[in-house]
């Protein structure tokens, strides 16, 4: 029981560690975009 609360724990930061990546590479480029149209104005 103890072993198996370990282990979810570890697979759920790991699948939260996954989609904060995956978030982060849609985000990033949107963010670059926008700050180079803000260094254009």
């Amino acid at each position: 029981s103890e072993r198996w609360k370990e282990i979810s724990k570890f697979s759920w930061k790991t699948f939260t560690t996954l989609s904060n990546i995956d978030a982060a590479k849609t985000v990033i480029p949107r963010a670059k975009k926008y700050l180079r149209k803000l260094m254009f104005w």
